[in-house]
C-alpha cells in the first residue's frame, strides 16, 4: 500500500476511534483526558492500517480490535506512570520515612531491647514506632521488597533477578509498599 492509500484509509476510518471510545466501559484514570484516549485510539488505527491484510477479515472489525487494544494499553501505561511518579514523590517528600526504613526492618526481626540497644524504650522516637507499626500492615511480599532494597542494599533489578520476577512487577510492589507506608504515617 502506498502512502496515498494509507492516508486515505486512515481518514476514512478515523470515526472508528470515537466509536470504540464510546463502547469502552469504565472511567478514565484520574488525570487522563478524553483527548489522551483519542490519541491512543488514533495510534491503534494507524497500527491497524499498517498491519492489515485481506486474510484478517473486514478492515473495520480488525481496526476496532486494534484501536480498543491501543486504548487499553495506553490507559494501563498512564496508570503505571502515575504510580511511578507518586512513588518518586513519596521518596523525595519523605526522606525521614525512607531514612528510617532500614532501622525499622531491623527492628521488625528483633525485640525492642535488641533492636534499639543504645536507646531505652522511652528514647525511641514516635516516628520509629509509627514506621514500625506501618511495616506490620504491609503484605509479606512488599515487606520483603522493602527489607531487601533498603536494609540489604539490593537494587530492584537484583531483587527481580533473585526472585525470578519481572523488574516492573518488583517496582510495582516497591511503589505499592511506599504508598501504603505513606498513607499509614499520615
Amino acid at each position: 500500500m502506498d502512502e496515498k492509500d494509507r492516508k486515505r484509509l486512515i481518514e476514512e476510518n478515523i470515526l472508528l476511534v470515537r466509536f470504540v471510545m464510546s463502547r469502552i466501559k469504565g472511567g478514565l484514570p484520574e488525570g487522563m483526558t478524553e483527548e489522551d484516549v483519542y490519541q491512543e485510539g488514533c495510534i491503534g488505527l494507524i497500527h491497524a492500517v499498517d498491519h492489515y491484510s485481506e486474510d484478517k477479515g473486514p478492515f473495520a472489525t480488525y481496526a476496532c480490535h486494534r484501536i480498543r487494544g491501543a486504548i487499553l494499553d495506553g490507559t494501563l501505561r498512564y496508570q503505571w506512570m502515575i504510580k511511578r511518579r507518586d512513588a518518586r514523590n513519596i521518596q523525595s517528600e519523605n526522606p525521614v520515612v525512607v531514612g528510617l526504613i532500614p532501622e525499622i526492618i531491623s527492628a521488625a526481626t528483633q525485640s525492642e531491647e535488641e533492636a534499639f540497644p543504645d536507646q531505652t524504650i522511652m528514647e525511641i522516637t514516635d516516628e520509629q514506632l509509627n514506621l514500625y507499626d506501618a511495616m506490620d500492615h504491609l503484605e509479606p511480599m512488599e515487606r520483603a521488597m522493602i527489607r531487601e532494597h533498603y536494609f540489604e542494599d539490593q537494587s530492584l533489578t537484583e531483587i527481580a533477578r533473585m526472585k525470578q520476577m519481572n523488574y516492573y512487577i518488583v517496582r510495582s510492589f516497591h511503589a505499592s509498599a511506599i504508598l501504603k507506608l505513606k498513607n499509614r504515617l499520615n
